[in-house]
């Protein structure tokens, strides 16, 4: 895994400045902005995925605004899912932090144990979105079940490589959003951009690992057969 790369890589290229101006512009549109965004980097993980260097890719263009749009319903559906798994995560947390304050019958060992609970729990709910999301970006549309099955299957040969990168990519991400805290809360924004452009380059990472030890391809007939075997 290269960690580096994932951070500058958009940067880097003609039209990156340019591109990281006009991401943050789009995230400030409620709704559309996000899914505007998300269809841009769908086809920027795709773009990645067909270059050995993964680095190539095609900057931002307002032009493209509505194929950005169409494109970016997918993994924004994907994404409420993804939330609501990780609401549900959070519902146990909750639940186990309250038995833990009734046991020792304090309000406070309760508050900390959430936190507690609260840390694996969304790490673990993170690791499972990884692969969902790239699922969703590579094949193009949602197959929920199929996305699923590819998750479990990713994660089966990766778990522990995912949670290796996981885990650099939040320590990077906490020092590049505390940067950007730093410059009066305004540099968040831009911050953001690159964090979700570096998770895709770290996705695609996987990918190639993923498939390096024998998986089968997002939208191969190999993966659909395989996901209409396990569902009937």
């Amino acid at each position: 895994m290269i960690y580096g790369k994932p951070y500058t890589y958009f940067l880097n290229r003609e039209g990156g400045t340019k591109g990281l101006l006009f991401g943050c512009l789009i995230l400030l549109l409620p709704v559309v902005g996000p899914m505007v965004f998300m269809g841009y980097q769908a086809e920027v993980t795709e773009d990645l995925e067909r270059d050995p260097d993964i680095l190539d890719h095609d900057p931002f263009d307002l032009k493209h605004f509505s194929r950005y749009l169409t494109r970016g319903v997918w993994p924004f559906l994907m994404s409420l899912i993804v939330q609501a798994i990780m609401m549900i995560f959070m519902a146990v947390a909750i639940a186990a932090a309250v038995g833990v304050g009734y046991a020792a019958q304090n309000f406070l060992v309760g508050y900390a144990s959430f936190y507690l609970f609260l840390i694996p729990v969304t790490f673990i709910a993170t690791l499972f979105s990884l692969p969902l999301m790239l699922h969703v970006q590579l094949a193009g549309k949602l197959r929920v079940g199929a996305a699923f099955a590819f998750s479990s299957r990713f994660l089966g040969k990766l778990w522990g490589q995912c949670l290796v990168t996981l885990f650099v990519h939040m320590l990077i991400s906490s020092l590049i959003g505390m940067a950007g805290y730093a410059m009066c809360c305004v540099g968040i924004i831009p911050a953001l951009v690159i964090i979700s452009m570096a998770q895709d380059h770290l996705s695609v990472q996987l990918y190639r690992i993923y498939l390096a030890e024998g998986g089968d391809p997002v939208g191969s007939a190999a993966e659909i057969a395989e996901y209409d075997d396990d569902d009937h």
